[in-house]
C-alpha cells in the first residue's frame, strides 16, 4: 500500500500523520480462511472492488486521487470520532438546550456514550448488517444512536417525523430493523401499529416521555445528556 507525506503503511494499519505527529491509525481488514472478514472493529476502511453497492454487507470503493485533498487516506466515521475524542477530548461536539439550559457534550463524552449504547444494541439483539431506525427530531439522543448503530457492526435509518405509520414500515422493513430508537409515545404508537408485520424488530427505545412499562421490548433512553439504555 503506497501512502504519501501525510500517511504511512505497516502491516495491519495505516497510521496518519500530521505535523509530524501520529494521531491515528485506520485499521486495514484482516482476512479469516481467505475470506474477507472485518476483525478489528468498527474503526476500519475495507476494500471493495465497485463504486456502488445495493445490498446490506457490499462496500463500495473510495475515489482517491494521488494528490491533493482528494488524496488524503481515507477515514472511517467511527475512526474521526476517536480521533477527534483523542485530540479535543474537553471541546464540545454538541450543545442541547434542556430545560431552557444549553448544555455541552464534549467529544470525549460523545465516543463514551457512543460506545456504552453500541453495546447495549448489541445486547438488545442488533445484527451485523441489520438496521437501528431512528424515530425522533434532531438531538443528542439520536447522533448517539446513529453513529451506536455503526460501532456496534450495523447501520442507522432515519425515518421522518411526519411519516405515516405504513411509511415507518416501509423504512423498517426495507432495512431490516433490529431495533427501533424513537423520542416519544406519538412516535412509538406508529412503530407498534405495525410490529406485528415485522418478525425482525426485537427491541424499542424511547428516550423522552413517560415510559409505559406495560408494552413488552420496550425500553428508555434518558432525555438527559446522559444517553443509556435502562
Amino acid at each position: 500500500m503506497e501512502m504519501e507525506r501525510n500517511g504511512h503503511a505497516t502491516e495491519n494499519s495505516t497510521v496518519i500523520v500530521e505535523n509530524g505527529e501520529e494521531i491515528i491509525k485506520v485499521n486495514k481488514m484482516q482476512m479469516v480462511n481467505g475470506n474477507s472478514n472485518p476483525m478489528n472493529g468498527p474503526d476500519q476502511v475495507l476494500p471493495a472492488d465497485d463504486y456502488i453497492t445495493w445490498v446490506p454487507e457490499g462496500r463500495v470503493k473510495l475515489r482517491v486521487a494521488s494528490r491533493g485533498t482528494a488524496g488524503e487516506p481515507p477515514l472511517s466515521v467511527p475512526g474521526l470520532l476517536k480521533r477527534m475524542a483523542a485530540r479535543y477530548p474537553d471541546s464540545a461536539a454538541l450543545c442541547s438546550k434542556i430545560d431552557g439550559k444549553w448544555v455541552k457534550t464534549t467529544y470525549k463524552q460523545y465516543l463514551e456514550r457512543t460506545r456504552t449504547v453500541a453495546k447495549a444494541f448489541i445486547k438488545l439483539g442488533l445484527e451485523r448488517y441489520h438496521s437501528v431506525c431512528i424515530l425522533g427530531f434532531n438531538s443528542e439522543q439520536w447522533y448517539i444512536a446513529d453513529l451506536a448503530a455503526i460501532h456496534a457492526g450495523g447501520y442507522a435509518a432515519g425515518i421522518y417525523t411526519t411519516n405515516s405509520a405504513e411509511a415507518c414500515f416501509y423504512c423498517m422493513e426495507k432495512s431490516r430493523a433490529n431495533i427501533c430508537v424513537v423520542q416519544d409515545k406519538k412516535q412509538l404508537d406508529k412503530v407498534l401499529s405495525v410490529r406485528s408485520r415485522l418478525p425482525k424488530l426485537k427491541a424499542f427505545v424511547q428516550w423522552d416521555g413517560a415510559i409505559d412499562t406495560s408494552i413488552p421490548d420496550l425500553y428508555t433512553g434518558s432525555s438527559s445528556s446522559d444517553f443509556e439504555i435502562c
